[in-house]
């Protein structure tokens, strides 16, 4: 049983639990998992409908019973409802007040209104897309001095505030921000994959996906790469609003790992939310950023993290002439997704070809073309994966990322690959931190 940390005796606040079974559950048509909404699905609902077990007065067993009769009410209105006395703090985003209506439930079941219908459940009903959402949990309830016939005030654990808390919990206590980078030579978790099964399935390939604002519908917009169990690269054009130029919101994204069909999400595939959003503060030359997922993702033969490599390493670092590996969906030559990830292998040109195809590239900058296929398979933001053979098994590492397409002199386009290794005591500083900065708190460079 794990216990919300800041929980006490003396307070209703943060009054959850997770209860661990000791066997799994079969799950069957009439048996399901519940879903928990986040901030944004939380709002996505025509009723909400409080559901909790009772006992039945004539023969004394228990029952499910539900209500659509609710309400999330503003902390004004709760408070003039609610009983000063403990109703005695401001307005918290960790809890939703709930004005309940249904008299003739109440008067049925007078349980509902003491403590032993702690823990009932609020879940959203969406009569669109037939999607029910867990939003709350009760942990209080009491009439309202105003209206005692009339009302009950509920007072719910708002479960998108938790939502960390609870997938940490989960996934064994993992902590919120990892360490360090995962090292060639040093962690000998990262950087294993075998390119010889027939099928793309980079494991640290990240598809990122944005909401459209328009339709509330998430596209396929870049490629990342997975550094660490809690960390994303990709370039900073794939993280900001182009028409205004501010960041779009952490709350926009989604992320999925694993994933090498997008017409067939197979049980390998992992999703993860946004929770921070660095960008590298000089924008106008640096296009590079760093997502931090709302929980860690679970290490399997298809998602794990792929090595980096210290910025003091020259030799793995003299990138010209070098092959490397590049994934993506075809995203930026037409705009449109295809549906298979795919991989093309390149190599990093001479600077001086790059200047005679026309090409004005920063220091660190190279660029690349395809001599093997027609049509790019790049997205902006993929990795560029290096093989290095200095163990036996040989493990993949991070070399760069892809920024853009750009057309030479003649009819030659190239791909223009942004080197890693200034950036790697940026990025070792984000992992390290222990205080959040969020997308409008850029923060320094290394």
């Amino acid at each position: 049983m794990a216990c919300h940390p800041k929980h006490t005796d003396r307070s209703k606040r943060y009054d959850l639990a997770i209860l661990k079974l000791n066997a799994s559950v079969l799950f069957s048509n009439t048996l399901i998992p519940a879903c928990l909404a986040n901030n944004w699905t939380e709002n996505l609902y025509d009723i909400l409908v409080q559901t909790a077990f009772v006992t039945e007065t004539i023969d004394n067993h228990m029952t499910l019973v539900e209500s659509d009769e609710n309400r999330i009410s503003l902390y004004e209105k709760c408070k003039s409802l609610r009983r000063p006395e403990w109703f005695n703090r401001s307005g918290l985003i960790e809890e939703l007040c709930v004005n309940n209506t249904d008299q003739l439930m109440y008067n049925a079941y007078p349980e509902l209104t003491m403590s032993k219908s702690s823990g009932a459940v609020l879940q959203t009903s969406n009569r669109q897309s037939c999607i029910s959402t867990v939003v709350g949990l009760k942990v209080h309830n009491e009439g309202s001095n105003e209206y005692p016939k009339q009302y009950w005030m509920e007072i719910y654990a708002r479960i998108a505030y938790h939502l960390d808390w609870i997938e940490q919990s989960i996934w064994n206590g993992q902590s919120q921000v990892d360490a360090e980078l995962p090292l060639l030579g040093v962690d000998d978790k990262c950087g294993i994959y075998h390119h010889d099964r027939g099928v793309e399935e980079w494991p640290w390939s990240t598809a990122i996906f944005h909401r459209n604002p328009n339709t509330s519908v998430f596209e396929l917009i870049c490629s990342g790469t997975l550094i660490s169990k809690k960390h994303v690269l990709t370039t900073a054009q794939c993280v900001l609003n182009h028409t205004t130029g501010r960041p779009l919101p952490e709350d926009s994204f989604e992320l999925h790992f694993g994933l090498n069909r997008l017409d067939q999400r197979s049980v390998n595939v992992q999703m993860r939310y946004v929770r921070e959003v660095h960008i590298h503060p000089d924008t106008s030359g640096h296009n590079v950023a760093v997502l931090v997922t709302s929980w860690p993702i679970k290490n399997t033969p298809f998602v794990t993290y792929i090595c980096t490599v210290p910025s003091n390493d020259s030799e793995f670092w003299n990138l010209e002439g070098q092959p490397a590996y590049i994934t993506g969906w075809q995203t930026i030559e037409t705009g449109k997704s295809s549906n298979d990830l795919k991989s093309s292998n390149v190599y990093f040109l001479d600077r001086q070809e790059c200047f005679e195809g026309g090409l004005q590239l920063s220091s660190n900058q190279y660029c690349s073309d395809y001599p093997y296929e027609r049509q790019s398979v790049a997205d902006r933001g993929s990795g560029l994966y290096h093989k290095s053979l200095d163990n036996l098994l040989g493990s993949w590492a991070l070399a760069g990322i892809v920024s853009s397409e750009m057309e030479g002199n003649g009819a030659e386009r190239y791909t223009i690959l942004t080197s890693l290794q200034p950036y790697i005591t940026w990025i070792e500083g984000i992992m390290s931190s222990k205080k959040s900065r969020r997308i409008s708190q850029r923060g320094s460079a290394g």
